[in-house]
């Protein structure tokens, strides 16, 4: 019932983050009454205190899920950092009605029935939208100006954006000490657990079988059949293939031993707290540097995100510039 309840807490959070800072904002009244219900205006258009504390709340909780405590400082960088950020949304909001963009019921559907599957059952579902003060109307509503928003940023600013392979090229170049690999090896193994073993004499025929093991090992069995036929670890029907690791990915003893083996050698029974192994490398690769090929794809997304972010700054700075903002908070 506790994880129940965390679980649905968690959502609620996620749900809030993903809608709440394109949430409704409304139309500013007259000056006396826009002060105790704004704390910005935009254009005209008032953004209200309750969706300015709802988007700090959501922000906090973040911090807070990652076990960190905000000082007074950060605390006030973080308010001013959420309404920036409102203000953002609503002049990039107002944009996209002036250009037009219109969102389908079938775009608002769809995001929508993303979301909901993120539920275990309707009610769960309806929990989350109670924590975060919504019903499923406004969260509609708050989800189509949010495609709206992502429709006009895509339009204006990320579909122009590219990488050449000459930035990809000058980037590696420049940072190559960012793509350092560590020694690794691709190495198998076949475990025979000793969890359910409760006395010495039980854990002594764990080691008797892991031995029979190894010896029809040493005497040519297919090692793969064996890790079928005999392991205890989930792996084995992939024929105890554990991939690629580094050190200290393992335990101590099995890192050890691992390394120490040349390409295709069988260790001796190795025990570890989960029981006794037979180890098997198939392949070794020295510290180094990765090629440039190997790492292109993630150096292009890499710099297409920075240039996205920073194109949208700007974007976002030229509508500040022409438009009239009225802030009404200050923060201490």
């Amino acid at each position: 019932m506790k994880n129940a309840t965390r679980r649905t807490a968690m959502l609620s959070v996620a749900l809030l983050a993903a809608v709440l800072i394109v949430g409704c904002s409304s139309k500013s009244k007259a000056a006396g009454d826009t002060t105790k219900d704004a704390v910005a205006i935009v254009n005209g258009v008032g953004i209200s205190k309750a969706h300015f504390d709802q988007a700090l709340a959501s922000s906090e909780q973040s911090y807070q899920g990652q076990n960190q405590q905000l000082s007074p400082e950060q605390l006030k960088q973080l308010k001013t950092n959420v309404l920036d950020s409102l203000i953002a949304q609503e002049l990039l909001f107002q944009e996209s009605k002036k250009e037009k963009i219109v969102i389908s019921t079938k775009q608002v559907d769809d995001q929508l029935s993303s979301i909901e599957k993120q539920f275990t059952d309707d009610k769960e579902f309806q929990q989350a939208l109670d924590k975060t003060g919504m019903t499923k109307e406004s969260l509609r509503q708050s989800l189509q100006r949010s495609l709206a928003i992502q429709e006009l940023v895509k339009k204006n600013v990320l579909d122009s954006i590219t990488i050449t392979p000459d930035e990809e090229k000058k980037f590696y170049d420049e940072n190559t000490s960012l793509f350092q690999k560590p020694e690794r090896v691709h190495a198998r193994h076949i475990l025979i657990s000793t969890k359910d073993a409760k006395t010495d004499a039980e854990k002594a025929a764990d080691k008797k079988k892991a031995e029979e093991v190894l010896a029809q090992l040493r005497k040519g069995a297919d090692f793969a059949e064996m890790a079928k036929k005999y392991s205890d670890d989930p792996g084995a029907a992939n024929g105890g293939d554990l991939g690629t690791f580094s050190r200290g990915q393992m335990v101590p003893e099995f890192e050890k031993a691992a390394f120490s083996l040349k390409v295709n050698q069988i260790s001796d029974v190795v025990e570890t707290q989960f029981g006794y192994h037979i180890i098997q490398v198939l392949e070794k690769f020295p510290a180094g540097t990765a090629s440039f090929d190997e790492v292109k794809s993630q150096i292009n997304a890499y710099l297409l995100q920075q240039k996205q972010g920073s194109a949208v700054q700007d974007y976002v700075a030229k509508l500040k510039k022409d438009a009239q903002i009225k802030q009404l908070i200050q923060f201490s």
